[in-house]
């Protein structure tokens, strides 16, 4: 009897696993927004507890005025600037399929750029109609994110808010003897995450002053939009300095392409002096993720979850990270 009931208990905490894994599939974007707005939370606490230790203030009210200070901070840099950069993303968005045709035209003069645009073409396609596409896409899914950007903005205010509520409710469904491992647990990521976003905030304003200032040097058009752009994507450890130098390059070949040329080589050494002065600095008090695991882990957060996913394939990557030696190699004696 004993042993069937054994067998029993192990048939339904498997199908109660298998049954949970189905769910967490099917609702992965709702836990994306949610580890979305866990990130934003962190961030907002971790600056209202840097000003309740500087001011003495409570937290919750150090919470709302860090709260007010970046909403006045993007509200007052959109009155200044918005239309501005509206009308630089504008030029942007009309010159990208004349600088793609222009890009095609010049690759037809080479044999080699003839093999690419053909396999770019396909055979009813353009390769300006492919790049078009992707640019599309792309835009596409960057208007989807920032239609949740709200959610997670409430959410996450909510979360920092009261976080030793959640954090209670959610050590309530782990068994007793292992409370105090998660609970480690939880302060290691929140320590970590804070560390990593600090470094990216960093690395981001350099990328974006170092690009924009580079690109009004040259007399590159748009050169506040694009150096904005650039700072946000370098969010996206490695992938995002790429996808960064793309409407940068664009736009300059519809100038020429050896302003083109040019953008490219000032992308390269802002880079390099990112990734060998800036970050190696910073990551001295943030955290490291190997560049190959970056790489990867925005590759495969992207192919399984899509697109939005990979703004936070870093940190989710970092998270796990920190499971696995606490939980798994048992550094943290989760335990």
């Amino acid at each position: 009897m004993a042993q069937a009931e054994s067998f029993t208990g192990r048939v339904v905490r498997t199908i109660a696993l298998v049954g949970l894994a189905i769910a967490c599939w099917r609702l992965v974007d709702a836990l994306l927004l949610l580890f979305s707005a866990i990130l934003l939370a962190v961030a907002l606490r971790g600056l209202a507890a840097a000003l309740h230790r500087a001011s003495g203030l409570a937290v919750n009210l150090c919470l709302g005025v860090v709260v007010l200070a970046l909403v006045g901070l993007v509200g007052g840099t959109a009155w200044l600037f918005g239309s501005q950069i509206a009308l630089q993303y504008d030029q942007i968005v009309a010159r990208a399929p004349i600088a793609i045709s222009a890009m095609s035209d010049a690759a037809r003069a080479h044999p080699l750029g003839r093999y690419l645009v053909a396999g770019l073409e396909g055979p009813n396609a353009s390769a300006s109609g492919a790049i078009a596409a992707a640019l599309t896409s792309v835009i596409t899914a960057t208007l989807g994110g920032l239609a949740y950007a709200v959610l997670v903005f409430f959410g996450g205010l909510y979360l920092a808010a009261e976080p030793e509520r959640y954090r209670s409710g959610l050590l309530r469904l782990v068994p007793p003897d292992r409370r105090a491992g998660v609970s480690r647990f939880l302060d290691d990521c929140g320590t970590i995450l804070r560390r990593w976003l600090l470094g990216q905030l960093v690395i981001m304003v350099t990328i974006g002053v170092l690009s924009g200032i580079g690109l009004r040097l040259l007399g590159i058009d748009a050169a506040v939009a694009l150096g904005l752009t650039g700072g946000l994507l370098c969010f996206v450890p490695y992938v995002g300095a790429i996808l960064a130098a793309v409407p940068a390059v664009l736009m300059a070949f519809t100038q020429s392409p050896f302003a083109a040329f040019t953008v490219a080589l000032l992308f390269a050494g802002v880079h390099f002096v990112e990734g060998n002065f800036v970050t190696p600095m910073v990551e001295d008090r943030a955290v490291s993720l190997p560049p190959v695991i970056s790489v990867f882990a925005t590759l495969v957060f992207t192919l399984l979850f899509g697109p939005f996913a990979v703004m936070i394939a870093a940190p989710a990557t970092i998270a796990a990270i920190r499971a696995i030696e606490t939980f798994y190699l048992g550094d943290g004696e989760a335990g």
